[in-house]
């Protein structure tokens, strides 16, 4: 699934990769190579991405084989009960049975929908982060051309690959943000808590009575 959807989904990083970015009338090229499709195999946003598609998609196929486990039992149960039944028995399960076929048919249709909109909703985030790393790559170092490996290369100098460096980069940029995250949700959580506590201190505490003054001798 995700190799399927590399070669699908990646069609602009491809375009992408082909755009010169400086000039072609420099008398020095300097090129590179990446492997995109393992940039999103070892990505750990997009690890993280297709980890949650396959969970939802095994959700549907559990789903999908209850409602077939569920068809094939009406049938087997007709096919022995059959010569016990009445006409009018036969025709309301067969019946029965062409409503769940229905029912089958249109959740496979709306199975793949949700699939399809989830995968899009996951991955074209991180597609766009991808190309827009690429695209920053290439103009600061001052690349005359990155080309996707897959696309057309069979061969490259190591040097000229930059695929490792790519994820790792993305890699370390994904673990601050997780890290930074988490030290904000941590901070969030703190100043929660002391503010809950002071509110409980505040209603605790003793409230101050007000003492009256003693009588004068005049007052008595």
């Amino acid at each position: 699934m995700m190799r399927r959807f590399c070669v699908s989904g990646l069609i602009s990083i491809s375009l992408l990769l082909c755009l010169t970015v400086t000039g072609w009338a420099q008398s020095t090229l300097k090129i590179g190579v990446i492997d995109t499709q393992r940039v999103l195999e070892e990505y750990e946003r997009a690890k993280i991405a297709m980890a949650k598609l396959d969970k939802e998609r095994d959700r549907l196929r559990t789903k999908g084989q209850d409602l077939v486990d569920e068809l094939r039992g009406m049938q087997e149960k007709l096919g022995k009960q059959r010569k016990f039944l009445d006409e009018e028995q036969v025709t309301q399960t067969e019946n029965d049975i062409r409503i769940k076929q229905t029912e089958i048919e249109s959740f496979t249709t709306t199975a793949q929908e949700t699939l399809d909109d989830m995968q899009l909703s996951l991955f074209d985030p991180v597609i766009q982060e991808v190309e827009a790393y690429i695209l920053d790559l290439g103009k600061t170092e001052n690349f005359s051309m990155l080309l996707r490996k897959q696309l057309i290369i069979l061969y490259v100098k190591p040097e000229f690959d930059l695929t490792d460096r790519v994820i790792k980069e993305l890699n370390e940029r994904h673990a601050a943000r997780k890290s930074e995250g988490a030290k904000q949700k941590a901070a969030d959580t703190s100043k929660a808590a002391d503010t809950s506590k002071a509110a409980d201190t505040s209603k605790d505490s003793p409230k101050e009575t007000k003492k009256e003054a003693p009588k004068s001798q005049s007052d008595q």
